[in-house]
């Protein structure tokens, strides 16, 4: 169980499914049914990193049903616990199903057992968890009830090592969720509390680690005010909390000396910072210590993620003198390291990069093949949330090639998969609300683009207009979700029959793509749908939009 224990926060999760299962079976031979249980619930949570949603479901129903096997007259308070536990771990598997009321009842059902217990770092933990389900499902009165009565009770705290936990589990959530002036606070909070209990407790160190995710967390949240000043067109303010961001990642890094795992966290996302802003030459100096520490990684789920993330900084280095070919041979170790730990939906992940990488370089037959196998692991294993990415770049692939009969389909598929994770998209992958411009918008406007294309005659065949509009208009729906970090739980008006009943209501869509300005009309009273294109480019007609909004500006002063 321990070495079960130190492999799963190696991110070795693979090895920890072996030796849990080989505990279990232990147990069960003994006898032992507390044990057992507990093997089970850590078995299940391992399941869960590798994606193997059905393992995960089988382990955690076997735990419970064994746990309700007990006598009520054998009930202890280690039992109790133990089942609070199980369930807290079975509503986070139904969150991340998507069954979201369920795991909110069953989150309400361990909450009462941790109350009975009088464990208040657990308590914490599952009103955080209540939090985010409400949150989803679109309760957000509740959820801000759930939060603000979290906060008071940490409030209520002495300054301890709970304190500085429960405000950093937190801040972090409150981030998820879209509240980041909160979370900057509480995260600041921790910072502080973590500060202040190591300095009066032989065990400084432990202290030092808190502090330092502390910061990490508080360059992540730097990073989201950021991006989120960006989508409201501040980018005066964006670049503030971009250098905010910088400098929280290289105290974390500094802070973070004996925890190696936090110190490459810091450093990576320092590095991507830093080659966004296209700072190389700083970037460069980080180089070196990277690359090192990645090397000494034992194989596990983490290490390719790390070697994936610098080998993305990386790519986007190329005309800095780092070479592609040290970059693919980063990615194939990634792929090697992925396939040995038999961990299919990293390897998906590991694949689909290298085949960008080859795309970047136009090797378009290397790409198209390694895209394809990332597909198929993604789709092994119903993981939507990257599956997308390999269909969107397919289509990027295939339109390359001139195919774009195929490259539309593939793009459809992208698309579709996409509206399936509207509702859990940021939940099931948080680096979405830094990189919407990046990995999300693109795809609908591409596929837009595309289906115009394909458009010759839109008067006598409308069914790429109509598509194309509703691409827009989803869209739209994808762009609030983000902005708010949450599903916007709106009835969908259906405006072809609106203009049935409005007489003198026209619906007007003006598509922003790179080269051109498309308009897509339809008239009260018509069937027809119209479409004008003018040539302009993306930059001159964004900037005479805001030559517009300035001018605006300035007439109601």
């Amino acid at each position: 169980m321990q070495q079960s224990q130190a492999l799963y926060e190696g991110g070795e999760f693979t090895e920890a499914v072996q030796l849990l299962i080989k505990a279990a079976d232990e147990f069960k031979a003994t006898n032992n049914v507390l044990n057992e249980a507990i093997a089970l619930t850590n078995l299940s949570l391992a399941y869960q990193q590798l994606g193997q949603w059905q393992q995960a479901n089988e382990a955690i129903s076997q735990t419970i049903k064994l746990l309700q096997s007990l006598e009520d007259s054998d009930s202890s308070q280690e039992q109790s616990q133990v089942f609070a536990q199980a369930l807290d771990v079975r509503g986070g598997l139904e969150l991340a199903q998507g069954q979201t009321e369920v795991a909110l009842s069953t989150w309400q059902s361990s909450a009462k057992i941790y109350q009975h217990l009088d464990d208040i770092s657990a308590l914490i933990r599952n009103h955080i968890n209540q939090a985010q389900a409400m949150q989803a499902m679109g309760n957000y009165l509740q959820a801000d009830k759930s939060l603000t009565s979290v906060r008071e009770i940490l409030q209520k705290q002495p300054e301890s090592p709970l304190k500085a936990t429960g405000l950093y589990s937190l801040g972090n959530i409150l981030r998820s969720l879209g509240y980041l002036n909160d979370s900057q606070k509480v995260l600041e909070e921790s910072y502080y509390v973590a500060g202040k209990v190591g300095t009066a407790m032989p065990t400084a160190d432990k202290y030092a680690i808190a502090q330092s995710n502390a910061l990490l967390s508080l360059g992540n949240t730097a990073r989201a005010q950021a991006s989120a000043q960006l989508s409201l067109g501040n980018s005066s303010n964006a670049k503030d909390y971009t250098k905010t961001a910088i400098q929280y990642y290289q105290q974390a890094a500094l802070i973070a000396s004996a925890t190696p795992t936090v110190r490459l966290q810091a450093q990576l996302n320092l590095l991507r910072l830093l080659v966004e802003q296209e700072e190389f030459s700083t970037a460069k100096a980080l180089l070196p210590q990277i690359q090192s520490q990645i090397d000494n990684l034992p194989p596990s789920r983490t290490a390719v993620n790390y070697r994936i993330n610098f080998a993305q900084s990386l790519s986007k280095m190329k005309q800095n003198s780092v070479e592609p070919k040290d970059v693919a041979k980063m990615l194939a170790q990634a792929v090697q390291v992925a396939k040995s730990l038999k961990d299919q939906r990293t390897e998906s992940y590991a694949l689909g990069i290298l085949g960008e990488l080859y795309e970047q370089t136009g090797q378009l037959s290397d790409a198209k093949g390694l895209t394809q196998q990332a597909l198929v692991q993604a789709e092994s294993i119903n993981a939507q949330d990257i599956a997308y990415q390999w269909h969107w770049q397919m289509g990027r692939i295939l339109q390359k090639q001139s195919n774009i009969p195929a490259a539309t389909d593939a793009y459809s598929r992208a698309y579709n998969a996409l509206k399936s994770l509207r509702n859990d998209l940021v939940a099931i992958n948080p680096d979405v609300q830094f990189s919407f411009r990046e990995s999300i918008e693109p795809v609908y406007r591409q596929y837009v683009d595309l289906l115009l294309q394909l458009q010759e005659n839109p008067i006598k065949k409308p069914d790429n207009l109509v598509q194309a509009r509703q691409v827009i208009e989803s869209l739209q729906l994808a762009e609030l979700d983000n902005f708010f970090r949450s599903p916007c739980l709106v009835p969908r008006v259906d405006l072809d029959q609106l203009l049935e009943k409005e007489i003198s209501t026209a619906v007007i869509y003006p598509i922003i793509l790179d080269n051109r300005l498309e308009i897509i009309t339809r008239l009260p009273g018509q069937d027809t749908i119209y479409r004008k294109t003018t040539k302009v480019s993306k930059d001159v007609l964004e900037k005479a939009v805001e030559e517009l909004q300035k001018d605006l500006a300035l007439l109601r002063e």
